[in-house]
């Protein structure tokens, strides 16, 4: 009679929920629930992991059924960097981001250099650091595009990076300032353009199996600034021909000059 009356309670056990309870529904014989994610169970306990990239792991160890973080472990290896902020005074130097020469060899006029609108390309490198005393992975993931904050310049920060190794992406700049025009004489234009290298300390929040946690790093970065160093110099005189390299010069190839000076102080 009693026996009877135990089986009949057992396969009638309701089932509790924890969260939202849209994920799985597992249970034992004395125990069910329907869970937000992975539900685990044991011969006599159930329990719900967080909701998230979770497993089982073992048997019930004890206290809460839901949000059990003891006996499931986060299969997650990625670090997702949520919010970048900075925490001081960046340090700043120069960088070259292009250095462009030409010989512009004309008897009538011509237009030569590199007008207004002209894309010139660079390449733009960037790094992220991160203290040694966490423990975290050897590389992090920016969930979207993050300008770092509290900075006067723009510095974006987007997809994987790998501690301290440096990132090259190349660019496009459309020059607002020509570095030309037209020249009816043999001229030499050089035209060239720093960036300036940021190296700046950070806070980084990052969230990492549904924790959020803060972290001291370092972000490096180079910005153009837009400031453009433009010479023009006509080829007359002592220097009446171009070299590319050399700028005005007396000989059209500077390189055989130097070749030949330097095989005689030999001699």
């Amino acid at each position: 009679m009693y026996a009877k009356s135990f089986a009949v309670l057992a396969l009638t056990v309701a089932a509790d929920t924890c969260g939202d309870g849209q994920g799985q529904h597992c249970g034992s014989v004395f125990s069910k629930f329907s869970c937000p994610g992975t539900c685990c169970h044991d011969s006599f306990n159930t329990w719900c992991c967080p909701k998230g990239p979770y497993k089982c792991v073992g048997t019930f160890s004890g206290g809460s059924h839901c949000d059990d973080s003891n006996d499931c472990r986060c299969t997650d290896t990625t670090y997702y960097v949520t919010k970048v902020e900075s925490a001081g005074t960046p340090s700043i130097k120069a960088d070259p981001a292009w250095d462009l020469s030409e010989c512009c060899n004309a008897d009538v006029a011509t237009n030569c250099g590199w007008a207004s609108g002209t894309e010139i390309s660079w390449t733009r490198s960037q790094s992220v650091s991160w203290s040694e005393s966490l423990e975290i992975s050897k590389s992090v993931t920016f969930k979207e595009s993050l300008i770092v904050e509290g900075l006067e310049v723009t510095i974006s920060l987007k997809d994987t990076f790998s501690k301290s190794v440096t990132k090259a992406s190349e660019l496009k700049q459309s020059i607002a300032s020509p570095c030309g025009g037209q020249y009816d004489t043999t001229t030499y234009l050089h035209f060239k353009a720093n960036v300036a290298m940021y190296t700046v300390p950070v806070k980084l929040t990052y969230e990492h199996c549904g924790e959020t946690t803060t972290a001291p790093g370092t972000v490096t970065s180079s910005v153009l600034d837009g400031n453009y160093d433009c010479t023009v110099a006509t080829c007359t005189g002592a220097t009446p021909k171009c070299d590319q390299q050399y700028g005005c010069v007396a000989t059209a190839n500077l390189t055989d000059y130097i070749s030949l000076a330097g095989t005689s102080n030999l001699v």
